[in-house]
């Protein structure tokens, strides 16, 4: 069993009046788990399903960065691709998703997302 990774960083536009909350839905029937940390924090936020995570109010972390690790494991025998949506719930464009795929069934693959909170036009990098 192989693990590949994937690497993603992101802008995220933030409405800074809302507070925000982060929910991950992972795809295409596998198995996996996130780890949420702030990149200047030691601990994580959370570790495993993450759903409805209050990440502060707006205004507050604008400008901070969030490192998000999502592992799957590939455990639908039907396909080998792996995806995960990460919900902000708040943001002109408050959902991000990406795809990818595993070379052999049962392999392990994880995304690294580094998200900054910006005040601005969201864009991936």
């Amino acid at each position: 069993m192989a693990t590949q990774t994937r690497s993603i960083e992101v802008i995220h536009k933030t409405d800074i009046t809302e507070a925000v909350r982060l929910t991950i839905t992972i795809g295409n029937l596998q198995i996996g788990g996130s780890s949420v940390k702030w990149e200047t924090d030691k601990e994580p936020l959370k570790i495993g399903p993450i759903y409805d995570l209050y990440l502060g109010p707006g205004n507050s972390i604008l400008d901070k960065v969030l490192l998000i690790e999502t592992r799957f494991f590939d455990r639908n025998e039907n396909t080998n691709n792996v995806s995960a949506m990460y919900d902000f719930n708040n943001g002109k464009e408050p959902i991000h998703v990406f795809y990818d795929a595993v070379k052999n069934e049962k392999d392990f693959f994880i995304f690294k997302l580094k998200v900054t909170f910006k005040n601005e036009a969201h864009e991936n990098i």
